[in-house]
C-alpha cells in the first residue's frame, strides 16, 4: 500500500549547485510548491559529485544525468544554475522534462524552459535607489565572466542613467588567478572616478571586493562613494566595514515558478510551460547608501540603530539615546530628513521584518512575538495601518 502511494507521487529531482542564502530561498520555493502537490522530491548536489569525481577519477567533473535518469525514473526535474549557468543542456534529459532555474534562456538550446532574473527590475531599482542622491556621476562593477545577467544589469543601469543626463562607466573586474592583481585594477579603476560616484555592483562578491578596494585606497563609503548591490546575502552585507546596502531577488517566487512551469509540462501541457522572470522583493538599505546626503553621522547611527534592534521593542527614548540628544530634538531630525517620526520607522522595518518571515512559513502568533509585539491583535493593527491589508490577507495575495 505504501509503495503504491509513494508511486503514485510525483517524483521530481532537483539539481543543486550552490547553498547561499539566494540558492535556499530557491529551493524553498521548490519544496513548498511540492508540499502542496505532493510531490516527493530528491535532491542532486551535482557540484558536489562533479568535485568527488574530478578528485577520484581525474575524469571531467560533469555529473552523469542519464545514470541518475535511470536510477530515479523522475516525472520532471528542476535544475538549479546559479554557480554553473553551463553544466547542464537541455539535450541532456532527453524526454524527462526539465526546467532550469536561475539560467537565461539565451545560454541554452532554443525551447528550453527557463526561469531567470529580470535584468530590467534590478538595474531600475539600484538607478532609482543611487539618483535620488543628488549626484552626477555613477559606475557599474560587472562580473568577471560575461554572463548575459550581468551584462544585462549594467546595460540597462547605465541607459537609465544617461536618461537622466548623468555620467557612467563600466567597468569588468579581470579574470585572472591572482587576486592582488585583480585589487589592485579595481583600486585603480575606482580612484580614477569622479567622487562622489554612486556605484552599482552585479552582486554582493563583487561589493565585497570594491570595499576591499576602497580601504586600500582611503575611499570613504558613502561619502565619495555610496554603493548598491545585489543578492542580499547577510553574511557579506552585515559584516562589511561599513555596511551594504542590497536589493533582494524573490528567489522564493524564483522557485516556485520553476515548479510550476515542471508541472504543466508533465501534466502534458508543454506548449503552455514559458520561461519566466523573477524580479526584486525588496531593498535592504544599510549603511552604505542611506550615509548620504542629508543624512549625517548622528542620522545614520539612528537609522542603523533602528535597522538591528528594530525587533527588540526598542522605543523612540531608546533611539534619542543612540543619537545622543534628547527624544525632542530626535524627532525633529527624522521629520526634517525622511519625513517620518522615529516610531514609524520602528514600525516599518518590523514590519519588512515580519512580511519576510511570513513568507518564509512562521505563523502569525509567532511572527508578532519575534517583531516585538506584546499581541497578535497588537501586532495585526500595526500591520494593517502600515500595509492597508491583514497579515492573513497579504499572505494570501502573495501566494495567490
Amino acid at each position: 500500500m505504501i509503495y503504491d502511494i509513494l508511486y503514485a507521487m510525483k517524483n521530481i529531482l532537483l539539481f543543486r549547485s550552490s547553498f547561499c542564502r539566494s540558492n535556499r530561498l530557491e529551493y524553498e520555493g521548490v519544496f513548498r510548491y511540492a508540499r502542496e502537490h505532493d510531490w516527493r522530491v530528491q535532491t542532486i548536489e551535482y557540484m558536489n559529485a562533479a568535485i568527488y569525481r574530478f578528485r577520484t577519477q581525474k575524469d571531467d567533473p560533469a555529473s552523469d544525468v542519464a545514470s541518475l535518469l535511470k536510477l530515479w525514473k523522475p516525472d520532471g526535474c528542476i535544475v538549479e544554475c546559479g554557480i554553473a549557468p553551463d553544466t547542464f543542456h537541455k539535450r541532456d534529459f532527453g524526454r524527462t522534462p526539465a526546467v532550469f532555474l536561475d539560467r537565461d534562456p539565451d545560454t541554452i538550446e532554443h525551447g528550453a524552459v527557463c526561469v531567470y532574473s529580470d535584468s530590467d527590475d534590478i538595474a531600475s531599482t539600484a538607478a532609482k535607489e543611487l539618483l535620488q542622491l543628488g549626484i552626477e556621476d555613477f559606475a557599474y562593477i560587472a562580473w568577471p565572466d560575461a554572463l548575459s545577467w550581468s551584462v544585462g544589469r549594467g546595460r540597462i543601469f547605465a541607459s537609465i542613467i544617461r536618461r537622466h543626463g548623468k555620467n557612467v562607466k563600466l567597468f569588468n573586474m579581470p579574470k585572472t588567478d591572482k587576486p592582488e592583481s585583480d585589487l589592485e585594477h579595481l583600486s585603480g579603476f575606482l580612484s580614477s572616478l569622479k567622487k562622489p560616484c554612486g556605484l552599482f555592483t552585479a552582486n554582493d562578491v563583487l561589493a565585497k571586493q570594491v570595499s576591499t578596494a576602497c580601504e586600500m585606497t582611503g575611499i570613504s563609503i558613502p561619502d565619495e562613494m555610496p554603493i548598491v548591490s545585489v543578492d542580499n546575502d547577510e553574511d557579506i552585507c552585515e559584516h562589511l566595514p561599513v555596511t551594504l546596502t542590497s536589493i533582494e531577488l524573490d528567489c522564493m517566487g524564483a522557485g516556485m515558478k520553476a515548479a510550476e512551469q515542471i508541472d504543466l509540462m508533465m501534466s502534458g501541457k508543454a506548449s503552455v510551460a514559458a520561461s519566466a522572470m523573477f524580479g526584486v522583493n525588496r531593498i535592504v538599505r544599510r549603511k552604505s547608501a542611506t550615509g548620504f546626503r542629508n543624512l549625517d553621522k548622528r542620522m545614520c547611527d539612528a537609522l542603523e540603530f533602528i535597522r538591528l534592534h528594530s525587533c527588540e521593542r526598542i522605543s523612540s527614548s531608546d533611539v534619542a539615546k543612540a543619537m545622543r540628544c534628547s527624544r525632542r530634538y530626535a524627532d525633529m531630525r527624522f521629520r526634517e530628513a525622511l519625513g517620518s517620526t522615529i516610531l514609524d520607522e520602528i514600525h516599518g522595518r518590523r514590519i519588512s521584518t515580519a512580511k519576510e518571515r511570513l513568507r518564509m512559513g512562521e505563523t502569525i502568533d509567532d511572527v508578532s512575538k519575534r517583531c516585538g509585539y506584546t499581541s497578535i491583535a497588537d501586532f495585526r493593527r500595526v500591520f494593517k495601518r502600515y500595509t492597508g491589508i491583514s497579515p492573513l490577507k497579504w499572505l494570501k495575495r502573495e501566494f495567490a
